[in-house]
């Protein structure tokens, strides 16, 4: 029988860890559980392409981690000295070192990248044609600048897409991140009835691909 604990938590990711940390603070003898070979959940990065060339295995923008006073405040005695003095020289402005605590003021992936479907939809809303024209252009490019280095993005939603403050296109989420070698393109087969025109786009936006893509195996 394992030692008996005062909690258990299930799951390693963000917000399993903040839980487990702060009942461990609260003096609570803790165990945690995850399925998977690594800890992070979807704050991981592995090598998923390349060797030595990271990518976030989820999502890599996580706007709602500002607003928690957990990922707000970390304990200072958690950081090495010379991040301390880096996170000080590049963005001094956006953090404070309150007591034992360092404090972040803003999470710079928040401002500095807008989601493209909500760009999308701003743009529709402000009958800003040039500029929505603009962000679609630069999603082609995003997409090309992809295939020209041999990794297909899997999902091509534009919400997995975000739109810098300079207004490029980046690709953000990597769930079904793949080599280009290991897909095979298909055709769309031809309809046989009105309604299959519409099933490869049941769960898409206007501006899904219009051809399938299988990972080998």
């Amino acid at each position: 029988m394992p030692d008996p604990c005062d909690a258990v938590v299930v799951g390693s990711g963000p917000n399993g860890l903040a839980a487990a940390i702060t009942l461990a603070r609260a003096g609570c003898s803790v165990v945690v559980y995850e399925a998977n070979a690594t800890i992070g959940g979807g704050a991981r990065s592995a090598e998923l392409t390349l060797p030595d060339f990271l990518h976030d295995v989820c999502s890599a923008v996580h706007p709602l981690a500002a607003g928690s006073p957990f990922f707000k405040t970390l304990p200072l005695e958690r950081f090495d000295e010379g991040l301390l003095v880096e996170l000080k020289r590049q963005c001094a402005s956006t953090i404070e070192i309150d007591r034992d605590q360092l404090v972040l003021g803003h999470v710079y992936i928040e401002r500095r990248m807008q989601p493209l479907n909500l760009h999308v939809e701003e743009c529709r809303r402000d009958g800003d044609e040039e500029k929505l024209r603009a962000a679609l252009r630069e999603y082609g490019n995003a997409i090309k600048e992809l295939a020209g280095a041999g990794i297909f993005p899997g999902d091509m939603l534009l919400k997995n897409f975000g739109v810098t403050r300079h207004g490029r296109v980046l690709f953000y989420d990597y769930d079904e991140l793949c080599l280009l070698t290991d897909c095979r393109v298909r055709t769309l087969p031809q309809p046989q009835a009105w309604d299959d025109e519409l099933e490869p786009f049941r769960h898409a936006s206007d501006f899904a691909p219009v051809v399938w893509l299988h990972q080998v195996g």
